[in-house]
């Protein structure tokens, strides 16, 4: 998998014709700097993605993000990073031309919306029931449940598009509110990133044993997305930081070496 990964960045460094002593020119490089300083950039808690702890917004992503800004001899002490409750992000994206958010899950649909930078990372929605329940996923059956979603989410929209009605989402602000909202009986089932609702099943107490995945809604890849408006220059310098960054830890990559 490793390989196979390595290979494709290669060949796309390799399409780019970045070089690896110098990523921009000049005057590109202080016009993205400039750009990269007054970016509203905006997440959501979607750990271990992106997530607050003790004031701080980490997390992969996060992480990701600042090794980029390195990588483009920009500090992340420059990030203008804000973190929102998703469906407020969501909507601040399409309103304003100078905005970013993540993690985003990838569909052609938000693709035509945003301009995309990635991938971060692979994602897999899916919908989640008790595992004491033997539900089913045809659209007869899923017409008469009740779904919890957090609104303009990934799972919440690959839901309209198989013709789900609106009346039987029961609107969530966070993964943390739907896995309790599952556990109490309240939804019966949810729509989210399978790994972020482990993590959110983990920290509100439940096991493993007591969830399942009853359907897969799409398998796709976790990416920044940006406002239409935002310069292409900075968008094309961001993806060629990440692909040079991905690169890298690649190469430092060692299975077989220990602490």
């Amino acid at each position: 998998m490793h390989n196979l990964l390595l290979l494709l960045l290669l060949f796309y460094f390799l399409m780019i014709e970045m070089s690896s002593a110098q990523i921009l020119k000049p005057k590109t490089q202080e016009f993205v700097t400039k750009i990269a300083k007054n970016i509203n950039w905006m997440t959501e808690d979607y750990p271990p993605y992106n997530y607050s702890e003790s004031d701080e917004i980490k997390g992969i992503s996060v992480s990701l993000l600042k090794k980029i800004y390195l990588n483009l001899d920009i500090q992340p002490t420059q990030l203008k990073l804000t973190l929102y409750p998703w469906a407020r992000a969501y909507k601040t994206l399409q309103q304003d031309s100078n905005s970013c958010l993540f993690s985003m899950t990838h569909t052609q649909y938000r693709a035509e919306q945003f301009n995309f930078i990635g991938p971060i990372i692979d994602t897999r929605i899916s919908l989640i029931s008790l595992s004491n329940k033997n539900l089913a996923t045809d659209p007869k059956t899923l017409a008469k449940m009740r779904i919890g979603v957090v609104k303009d989410d990934i799972g919440h929209q690959l839901l309209l598009k198989k013709g789900m009605s609106e009346k039987r989402f029961v609107f969530l602000s966070t993964g943390y509110e739907m896995v309790k909202m599952l556990a109490m009986g309240r939804v019966d089932m949810i729509a989210y990133g399978e790994n972020i609702a482990k993590f959110q099943f983990t920290k509100a107490g439940i096991l493993p044993s007591q969830y399942k995945v009853i359907s897969v809604l799409k398998s796709s890849q976790l990416g920044f997305a940006c406002n239409k408006q935002v310069p292409k220059p900075f968008i094309d310098a961001l993806q060629k930081s990440l692909m040079e960054v991905k690169i890298k830890e690649l190469e430092n990559f060692n299975p077989t070496k220990k602490d």
